[in-house]
């Protein structure tokens, strides 16, 4: 465990009482804004977070990336922002594709669904990687030029390899959690399958993690004490 550090001891001072009180609940708290805090509530000024990615094998920018979180000054308190970036060409790859609805399941059962996105962009697809070649190798080689001589030389064992262009389809949408805390709090402590649904009819299925699941119960038990008289 990460020993705590002055930002976070005066983040912490500036937390209204009840944000203190919440606070118990956070074991692994992390003032840090480290891209690479996942699966871990932890706190910036006085808005709790948590962060989960799921992405294709080798190729990281293909993938779900979702920020949950509870803020209690903001206009829209307790809410998921998804963002993705789905392999293209595929079901989302239309210029109006946008994201309206996503559901948390388990082995098939819709245990979570949100809709009535608060804020989302249309689909549109960028590349992420150029198309490029990686060059062939050789061998190095005697050749006869006479007379018993031979010279060193060089001979191509395999022609360069041409790697497309490697596109995805981004965008991303927020959904309030507030009408389904009560559910999140009962989710099981497991990988947990995670859709994403558009308003062309398409879906993408990815996972939410054992570890983020567990620390979005303990993102709704903090909300629950701050919002407690």
């Amino acid at each position: 465990m990460k020993k705590i550090v002055a930002p976070l001891l005066l983040a912490l001072c500036l937390l209204p009482a009840t944000a203190a009180n919440a606070t118990e609940e956070v074991l692994t708290l992390d003032s840090s804004l480290d891209q690479g805090v996942y699966s871990r509530v932890f706190v910036v000024n006085s808005a709790y977070m948590l962060k989960d990615k799921d992405y294709v094998p080798n190729e990281s920018y293909l993938g779900l990336f979702t920020n949950w979180s509870y803020s209690p000054e903001a206009n829209n308190p307790f809410q998921v922002r998804a963002r993705y970036c789905l392999p293209y060409p595929g079901g989302a790859d239309a210029a109006t594709a946008q994201l309206v609805g996503l559901d948390l399941l388990d082995e098939g059962k819709v245990l979570v669904a949100m809709q009535g996105d608060l804020n989302a962009t249309p689909a549109n697809v960028q590349v992420i990687r150029p198309a490029y070649y990686e060059p062939g190798s050789y061998r190095l080689g005697p050749t006869f030029i006479g007379r018993g001589f031979y010279q060193r030389s060089y001979y191509q064992q395999s022609a360069p390899v041409y790697h497309p262009a490697l596109s995805c389809v981004s965008g991303n949408g927020s959904f309030d959690l507030s009408p389904v805390a009560s559910t999140l709090a009962t989710l099981p402590d497991k990988t947990l399958k995670i859709r994403l649904r558009f308003d062309n009819g398409e879906t993408s299925n990815w996972q939410l993690g054992s570890g983020t699941v567990r620390e979005l119960k303990k993102l709704v038990g903090i909300r629950e004490k701050m919002l407690a008289p």
